[in-house]
């Protein structure tokens, strides 16, 4: 306020939010003194609000997400608010009330906003490098990967919800971000497949290879009644041409589904995707492989040639005499 008074009874320059205040003439007379003083007054900029793909609010001082890379793996998230509307299925909403659920209003409403005080790092979306040409670590579904990453607890750490409602929570804003049906259903089946794997329930993970071993099964003696009947190549195992058909069309199936529980929609997407994802995640890892190789042997090539110009400009020095 003083400043104020200052300003109105000197002379006053100010320049994009720079005061500068100059001393005028003592009254009495004496030389002039001369006085400059700068105050800056930075005023910070207002948050900025703009709607992600359609669905997720962000609000942050440039209205997008701020992430630091900490290291090779993890980003930390800045100052920013991330909101799932309410007018946006969660997918949860039908689970309030159930006998035996956990999940209420307000459980929803706290999962549907994500700041960094909930989640201070992340490694964005797990993809592993031979699946990235199906999708990366980031895109529109970045929103949707922070707020399942929020949800799935860390080393010692509790659950917020059910691990099968976070990983359907990520499949219903999956669609709200507009990630097509087939691929969100596949990314749905992968977060699905993680959780299951790392859960805290002992039986999970080994339902999950039961799965996996019956899948497998099913796959090869499907794949030997197709080619028997087009090149009379023979069936495995010993098993007729018929039993083959009956267990890739039927036993298979119905195991690797009840291995699934009530999440039996995952194994359904798996076999339909895993005639196309796992070819070109092969392929993709032969390439990726072969480059690494390549690139250990032209370092080795480069090291020893390095060693080589040192030993050389040994043999070659001159001695002084």
């Amino acid at each position: 306020m003083r400043l104020t008074g200052l300003a109105s009874r000197s002379g006053v320059t100010g320049v994009a939010g720079v005061v500068c205040l100059r001393a005028q003439k003592p009254p009495y007379g004496e030389a002039y003194v001369h006085l400059m003083e700068t105050v800056t007054t930075e005023k910070k900029p207002s948050p900025v609000t703009t709607i992600w793909y359609d669905s997720f609010e962000i609000t942050s001082d440039k209205g997008t997400l701020p992430l630091s890379q900490i290291d090779r793996k993890w980003f930390a998230l800045g100052d920013v608010d991330i909101v799932f509307p309410e007018h946006l299925d969660t997918g949860l909403e039908r689970f309030i009330g159930r006998p035996g659920s956990l999940i209420t209003e307000a459980m929803i409403a706290d999962i549907r906003h994500l700041d960094s005080t909930k989640l201070p790092r992340t490694d964005l979306a797990s993809v592993p490098s031979p699946m990235r040409w199906f999708t990366n670590t980031y895109g529109r579904h970045t929103p949707a990967a922070l707020i399942h990453d929020r949800l799935i607890p860390g080393e010692g750490e509790e659950p917020i919800i059910e691990e099968e409602h976070a990983d359907r929570y990520y499949r219903f804003m999956l669609k709200a971000v507009g990630v097509p049906f087939f691929k969100r259903s596949i990314m749905w089946t992968a977060v699905a497949m993680r959780t299951r794997w790392k859960s805290r329930k002992p039986w999970r993970p080994v339902l999950l290879v039961a799965w996996l071993l019956v899948a497998v099964f099913g796959i090869t003696c499907g794949v030997a009644s197709i080619t028997n009947a087009i090149w009379n190549t023979g069936i495995p195992f010993g098993l007729s041409p018929s039993t083959a058909v009956l267990i890739a069309a039927a036993v298979a199936p119905a195991i690797a589904t009840a291995c699934w529980g009530k999440q039996w929609y995952a194994a359904v997407v798996a076999a339909v995707a895993a005639p196309i994802m796992i070819p070109a995640a092969a392929l993709a890892s032969i390439a990726y492989a072969t480059y690494r190789s390549l690139e250990w042997v032209l370092a080795v090539v480069a090291n020893v040639r390095d060693k080589l110009a040192e030993f050389s400009a040994t043999i070659w020095m001159p001695t002084a005499h």
